[in-house]
């Protein structure tokens, strides 16, 4: 996950693996409406340009001509 997202940029993602870290994730979120919003999007808009089907359907197609060749 880290190539396409970046923490408190594109995503939140909590590091620690604790229930500490977690709830700190939670915290920011309610008390940060308008900026987790605005992560919120720009992860969207990676997940829509980086794993549509136009961008995976040509990396299988490469990967398909590739193996015949």
């Amino acid at each position: 996950m880290g190539e396409y997202f970046e923490d408190n940029v594109s995503v939140l993602m909590d590091e620690s693996v604790t229930a500490y870290g977690y709830s700190k994730k939670i915290r920011f979120l309610l008390e940060h409406p308008a900026q987790a919003e605005h992560i919120g999007l720009r992860g969207a808009c990676i997940v829509e340009s980086r794993f549509n089907e136009l961008t995976w359907g040509m990396r299988l197609s490469k990967f398909l001509i590739n193996l015949g060749g």
